[in-house]
């Protein structure tokens, strides 16, 4: 295929992405929030490990998260906004 060709294409499955989520709009705020769990995992994978540290703060605040995580109550953590910027998550563990 040819570099006009394969641009062809690749603008032809972005028009028929566009029209799909047009039609399904809350599918393209599920996929939004899909796509923020990996930087969830990540800040709370990050606080487990400064709990792991030593430091009493710190250890307290991965007990709160991993306690509210495994006795299948919510976790206290996660208010996900979205700005113009992108999606951000703030985790009140991180605020003590």
């Amino acid at each position: 295929m040819t570099a006009d060709e394969l641009q062809a294409a690749i603008d032809r499955a972005e028009g028929k992405r566009r029209e799909l989520e047009a039609q399904q709009p809350e599918a393209k705020a599920t996929a939004r929030l899909f796509a923020m769990i990996p930087k969830a995992a990540a800040l709370y994978r990050q606080q487990v490990a400064l709990g792991l540290n030593g430091n009493p703060r710190d250890a307290s605040k991965a007990k709160v998260f991993l306690r509210g995580l495994f006795e299948g109550g919510r976790s206290p953590s996660a208010q996900v906004r979205t700005a113009a910027s992108g999606p951000t998550i703030r985790s009140p563990l991180r605020c003590f």
